[in-house]
Parts: C-alpha cells; sequence; structure tokens
C-alpha cells in the first residue's frame, strides 16, 4: 500500500476532518496534531504535506491519497523535499535561533511545492523565545505556508499559540489494530502481540518500541522489585533508583509498567476480567488483598508525580530515588 492517509491506523475522524478541508479549498494556514505518542500524527502531517504537493493527476488517484510514487512524494517521504520543512530540536529543546532561521526562510517563495509545509514535532519543546518568534510568524501567514505543531495535549503550549491553529484530535489506536499490526509487520505470535498491545495502551510507536526490547522481562523484574513485598529496605530503594538512572531511556517504560500493575490492582477487587496484564492475573489479584484501594490510587498519584518532575528535567538520580522511598 502506497504511504499515505489510508496507512494510518483508527484514525478515521481526523483524517475525515482534514480531507473536508481539501474538499472545501480551506486548509488552516496552522493546524495543532494532540493525542499520545505513536498514534500516527507525524505520519498524517507527512501524508498531508505529499496529498498537496503529489504530480499525480487528482483524477488519477483516490481523493485526497497521495500517490507514494512520484518524485515529489518520494522527496517528502526522504526526508528531502526543500519545502517540507522539519523542525528539530538543539539538544532538548527548540531555540529561538532555529525558529528565527526559519522565519527567514519563508520570506522567499516555494522552491517547488505548490504548498510550502513546515513540521514541528514536539511543539513544547520550544523555549519561550522560540513560542514568541513563532508566535510572530503565525500572526502574520503566507497562503502558500502550512505549519502543523503536534503535541500530547493543547496545555502543553501557551494558548496565544494554540487560538492561531485548527486544533485536530487524534485517539489512542484499538488493541486489535496493534494486535495484528504487530502479528503482521513484527512477526510476533498471536499472544506476545496481545500482551504488547495492552502494554501499549493506544500507541503503535510505543507497541513497535516494545516488540524489539526485552521489557518483557523488565516488566517481571520490576513487578517483583516493586510489589513483592510490604517494607522495602532502603538501600535496595536507593539501587533501584540507581540502576534504573543509568537507562534513561527506560525509565519511561518503567513507570508506565508500574501504572499499569497499580490500575489493575485498583480492578481487580471489582472486575478481574478486566486486568490488563492477564497473565500475571494470580499475582496481581493475590497482591491486591493486601494492598487498599486508596494505597493503589495513591501510587497511580506518586507515579504521575514522577512522569511530571522527570519531563521537567529535574535531575533524574534524585527524582528516582525519592520515587523508590515512597512508592
Amino acid at each position: 500500500m502506497a504511504p499515505g492517509f489510508k496507512t494510518i491506523l483508527d484514525q478515521e475522524r481526523p483524517i475525515a476532518f482534514l480531507k473536508a478541508f481539501l474538499a472545501r479549498g480551506t486548509l488552516p494556514h496552522a493546524l495543532l496534531f494532540t493525542g499520545m505518542d505513536g498514534v500516527g500524527k507525524r505520519t498524517c502531517a507527512q501524508a498531508l504535506a505529499m496529498s498537496q504537493n503529489c504530480l499525480k493527476d487528482p483524477g488519477e488517484r483516490e481523493a485526497f491519497e497521495p500517490c507514494g510514487e512520484c518524485p515529489s512524494c518520494h522527496k517528502i517521504l526522504s526526508g528531502v523535499h526543500p519545502d517540507v520543512i522539519l523542525v528539530k530540536r538543539d539538544g532538548r529543546f527548540i531555540k529561538v535561533g532555529r525558529i528565527r532561521v526559519l522565519g527567514r526562510s519563508l520570506s522567499f517563495k516555494p522552491l517547488e511545492a505548490k504548498r510550502r509545509f513546515v513540521l514541528i514535532p514536539r511543539a513544547p519543546d520550544m523555549n519561550p523565545e522560540a513560542g514568541a518568534a513563532l508566535l510572530k510568524t503565525l500572526e502574520e501567514p503566507s497562503e502558500k505556508d502550512v505549519f502543523i505543531l503536534t503535541a500530547q495535549s493543547p496545555s502543553q503550549l501557551p494558548p496565544t499559540l494554540t487560538s492561531r491553529c485548527r486544533h485536530v484530535r487524534f485517539n489512542p489506536v484499538g488493541l486489535g489494530a496493534i494486535a495484528g499490526l504487530l502479528t503482521q509487520k513484527k512477526g510476533a505470535s498471536p499472544e506476545k502481540a496481545e500482551k504488547i498491545a495492552l502494554m501499549a495502551e493506544g500507541s503503535v510507536g510505543k507497541a513497535f518500541h516494545l516488540s524489539e526490547t526485552d521489557w518483557i522481562k523488565r516488566r517481571d523484574w520490576l513487578i517483583h522489585e516493586a510489589f513483592s513485598r510490604d517494607d522495602r529496605p532502603l538501600e535496595i530503594s536507593m539501587a533501584l533508583a540507581e540502576r534504573l538512572s543509568r537507562r534513561p531511556d527506560a525509565v519511561e517504560e518503567c513507570l508506565g509498567i508500574l501504572m499499569s500493575i497499580s490500575r489493575d490492582m485498583m480492578v481487580a477487587a471489582h472486575d478481574p476480567d478486566k486486568i490488563v496484564n492477564r497473565d500475571m492475573a494470580d499475582l496481581i489479584l493475590k497482591r491486591a488483598e493486601t494492598v487498599r484501594e486508596d494505597e493503589a490510587l495513591l501510587n497511580i498519584e506518586k507515579i504521575g508525580e514522577a512522569r511530571k518532575k522527570i519531563n521537567q528535567n529535574v535531575n533524574l538520580r534524585l527524582a528516582l530515588e525519592e520515587f523508590w522511598m515512597d512508592f
């Protein structure tokens, strides 16, 4: 199947919303795609840029689907089209210098495209100065340019920016769709595909990442360390924090595992059929007998607080030590 809107799973509503703009010829000059990571926001932005710049006769292709084969589509797919600009971070942030350079380049006409696209994935990574510079650009739009910002939530961006954008919400992808894709693309067994799809919580990107790691072993180890005893010694908590801090790339995944297990403990007493980690249902049910519902809820709040601190770029080791001593 040629790359385009049809390759994006379970996002019929936002795609129909965008195609309605295309049908009317009223595509907004700035769009904000929101939703969890890995649900197709960036792929949809790419498909939109391809659709508007595809060189194949529109009468020879399905409504607003790019052909995926012409020189323009190939360049966009390869990331080398001069008029499809990807704004990247400088280190941890998108800095004002990069936005100012972008503004200068936009003062010239597009080199090849009918519509020039500026893609800003993870738009909340803009520092305040960069956000202010982008706002100035959005306030003086060119009819040839389309900006697409992505974020998990509109609340991550200043209202002055979100008010200049048309909001398009992307939903979590269904469990069956993710499991089927893992079986088809990654060769996962149906059992493994279901486990990964459950843990992915609606994110295709997360599911692909989990399928390529030893997350099942990591989950089992983490659950043993976190829930096998009521009185975890301080030295064990410190050791857990130290071990995880050596793998910053795995911290979010580990917190996600703890969140999933804590939720399972909350629902276990009321509806065991809703346990997500089904292969560990016996352990969860046994542990739920000794953990009150309010304690499980408190654990979920602690995980959320730890995520918030880590996303605010506090010292990772200290944040993990504080978390494990209190979890």
